[in-house]
């Protein structure tokens, strides 16, 4: 695709909607210096083009530059204020960036103008969800369900609105669907293992888990929790092999070094076990269940 647009701009160097699709063309495959530069280009020809100011703007999100991507965001609403696309995209950095009255705003104008997109709704649902209003992100999850069935995120959202609800059972039906539609979703996978291992489902926890990491073997949160399960199955030997594992990639992880450090004095390691204390102390020196983990490895 990249070949025919630029083959294209050659002929017609002058379009700039051929600067823009091939933007999206290396946006998609993670070239995002090109992609900008195509963007750039686009809205250099046409400052008034608002779809280019948010593909910009995507880009910058991809890349954890929020304030920039909000910036393009706020040019393309200002160009096209009935863009339900801007308002969504500006509400998802707002949502990444904390500022959650603001991406609430956003949400909310976003649904105003498209009331037939479950994006809005989903979107919302995970903002009201950040805020602790429940209630109104499970109604936000069920009108995006009825909007589109087929939308993986829905159900995996409103798993996690029931799982916060205290509905475990209710929050495992809707990852069982999010993973039929989306079978290569780590963290519905994750999510669910959670839900099995609070009901006492220790077995089917390791599997989800087990499947995750199977999926991104860099899934350090997969790690941690498949850890935590081995640990309630009284295997230390297998949970410190899994928080090692988190820990080579987040050496600054607190809780890994605590449950290393409790697995290590069940095997009777308890130099490891200190020393695991030791370099938690130094992370988070406020923490009383380091220094109740080291008063354990002292005492043996």
């Amino acid at each position: 695709a990249v070949n025919d647009y630029s083959k294209a701009i050659e002929l017609n160097s002058d379009d700039a909607c051929l600067y823009d699709r091939r933007g999206m063309v290396y946006h998609n495959l993670l070239e995002y210096e090109k992609a900008i530069d195509d963007y750039t280009r686009a809205i250099g020809m046409r400052p008034d083009y608002a779809d280019a100011f948010n593909h910009r703007g995507l880009v910058y999100q991809s890349r954890g530059e929020l304030r920039k991507a909000i910036d393009d965001y706020d040019s393309a609403i200002r160009i096209n204020p009935g863009s339900a696309n801007a308002y969504q995209d500006r509400s998802i950095a707002y949502y990444n960036l904390g500022e959650m009255k603001r991406a609430l705003e956003d949400c909310n104008t976003a649904i105003r103008l498209d009331t037939r997109d479950a994006r809005g709704y989903i979107n919302r649902c995970l903002v009201h969800y950040s805020m602790g209003e429940f209630k109104q992100a499970l109604r936000d999850c069920d009108e995006a369900i009825l909007l589109d069935a087929n939308d993986s995120w829905a159900y995996h959202n409103r798993g996690m609105v029931r799982y916060s609800l205290g509905e475990f059972d209710l929050a495992i039906e809707d990852y069982d669907r999010a993973i039929q539609l989306n079978p290569s979703s780590t963290l519905s996978y994750n999510n669910r293992g959670i839900a099995n291992h609070d009901l006492g489902r220790v077995d089917k926890a390791i599997a989800d888990y087990n499947e995750a990491i199977r999926l991104d073997s860099n899934d350090v949160g997969a790690y941690y929790n498949r850890g935590l399960a081995y640990d309630d199955m009284g295997k230390p030997q297998q949970a410190i092999e899994d928080y090692s594992r988190v820990l080579k990639s987040q050496a600054n992880d607190v809780q890994a070094l605590y449950h290393r450090a409790l697995a290590c004095i069940d095997i009777g390691s308890f130099k490891q076990a200190v020393d695991d204390c030791r370099a938690a102390v130094l992370i988070d020196p406020g923490s009383r269940q380091i220094y109740y983990a080291r008063s354990l490895a002292y005492a043996n």
